[in-house]
């Protein structure tokens, strides 16, 4: 018989990460604001320093301005990052997902299902932040710039 390795990071840790999560996303969603703010605070702050330094725009420049567009119901506004929808898109799913997975406690009590949930979640945000690294790689191999 195999000995399964099972990796468990505890139910109330596993709540804490998905705490932080829900965090991350909401402030995606929020980043207009958020940086809208930090501007009128700290006017120099908010500056893409990639752009400043190759007078090139980096893979994820633009993407607050689309965000805010997005939320405004302007989908179609021109200039638009390809990564701008999927961004905010997967934000949406993690603060839908992490919020179920908060309310459905007694269920993740069980570390069996426990550990199923946490190997989806590792294998998603693993495609994910291979998904991104491939975008990263195609906008500087292609020289994609915004529509």
């Amino acid at each position: 018989m195999k000995n399964k390795i099972k990796f468990d990071i505890g139910y109330e840790r596993y709540n804490e990460f998905n705490l932080v999560i829900i965090m991350l996303a909401t402030m995606v969603i929020f980043l207009p604001i958020i940086a809208y703010l930090i501007r009128l605070i700290i006017p120099n702050m908010i500056r893409c320093f990639y752009y400043e330094f190759t007078s090139n725009p980096c893979p994820f420049c633009g993407v607050t301005s689309d965000i805010r567009n997005i939320i405004k119901g302007n989908i179609f506004a021109p200039k638009y990052n390809m990564i701008s929808m999927p961004v905010l898109i997967c934000s949406v799913l993690e603060i839908i997902g992490r919020v179920s997975l908060i309310c459905n406690k007694s269920k993740l009590k069980y570390i069996d299902l426990r550990v199923n949930v946490f190997r989806v979640d590792f294998i998603y945000h693993g495609i994910i932040f291979m998904l991104i690294l491939i975008y990263i790689l195609a906008f500087f191999m292609f020289h994609l710039r915004r529509f």
